[in-house]
């Protein structure tokens, strides 16, 4: 690192004068040691739309604080239609823990952090993959009900929308009470 003490020494035949000054060289944080190969992220508590996600500070704050962090978490490929979800803690810089809202009943996130400080941010975490409690899906769409004879209804429907299943769908079971 270029941080340090520097001096300047100027001089003539007729005077010289010298001046000394700190330099301290900042950098955005970075993940070092035992913290680097995988950020120490975690998952905490999960429900169906919310997830708690723990991290560690970075082992060097790049001479300049920490001023928080920031959480991504990315849908797996088989869920593009969601979109991603993000957390911030800039300006919470004690802050270890994130919840993250928003996120899909059923489906796998792949979730990641990093460090923010005034100059900048540190390189991305590893991800862990979040897997979303599930919830009962959306009932079907109801086309139309057609009265087949006098003893049979002949029922028509849609599935709910791929966003509103959570979790595969096996099958319906109808009732019908006279």
């Amino acid at each position: 690192s270029d941080t340090g003490n520097y001096t300047c020494v100027a001089s003539t035949a007729f005077s010289r004068s010298v001046r000394s000054s700190v330099l301290t060289v900042q950098q955005p944080p970075v993940y070092s040691g035992a913290s680097a190969g995988s950020f120490h992220i975690t998952i905490g508590a999960v429900t169906t739309t919310t997830a708690q996600i723990k991290f560690a500070a970075p082992g060097f704050d790049g001479r300049s604080s920490v001023l928080g962090y920031q959480l991504t978490c990315t849908p797996h490929p088989e869920y593009n239609f969601l979109s991603a979800a993000t957390a911030s803690s800039v300006g919470s810089p004690s802050l270890n823990m994130l919840t993250i809202q928003g996120l899909h009943p059923g489906a796998k996130y792949s979730c990641s952090y990093r460090a923010v400080n005034a100059i900048g941010t540190s390189a991305l975490s590893r991800a862990v993959t979040l897997a979303m409690t599930h919830s009962r899906s959306r009932l079907p769409v109801v086309a139309s009900v057609l009265g087949a004879s006098s003893t049979s209804l002949e029922i028509n429907y849609r599935p709910p929308p791929v966003a509103m299943q959570f979790g595969d769908i096996r099958g319906y079971v109808m009732r019908y009470k006279a």
